[in-house]
C-alpha cells in the first residue's frame, strides 16, 4: 500500500489513464471532477471519496478551484499509469 497527498490547480486535466493499482481519493480541500469509465463523472468537494477498482479507467478535471486529497494505492504500486485513450495527448 502506498498513500499521498495530490495538490492540481484550477483548470487541470489527467486524462483518462489506468493502473493495476486500486485507488481511493479522499478530497481535502477544493473540489474536482472525477470520471471513470462507464459511470456518470461526479463532482466532489471537502470529505467525498471515490474508488477507481485495477485497471478500470479514470480521470480527473478541475474547474474553478484547486484540489487536495488523499490517495490511497494498493496492489501493484510498480506499474505506472498507462494512457487509456493516447489521442487525447496529442
Amino acid at each position: 500500500m502506498r498513500s499521498f497527498v495530490i495538490y492540481q490547480k484550477p483548470g487541470f486535466y489527467y486524462p483518462m489513464h489506468h493502473h493495476p493499482a486500486e485507488e481511493l481519493y479522499l478530497v481535502v480541500a477544493g473540489e474536482g471532477e472525477f470520471h471513470q469509465e462507464g459511470e456518470e463523472s461526479r463532482l466532489l468537494g471537502p470529505g467525498a471519496t471515490t474508488y477507481h477498482a485495477s485497471n478500470v479507467p479514470h480521470a480527473l478535471t478541475t474547474h474553478e478551484h484547486p484540489i487536495i486529497a488523499y490517495v490511497l494505492w494498493r496492489g501493484d504500486l510498480r506499474t505506472k499509469p498507462v494512457w487509456t485513450y493516447p489521442e487525447e495527448l496529442t
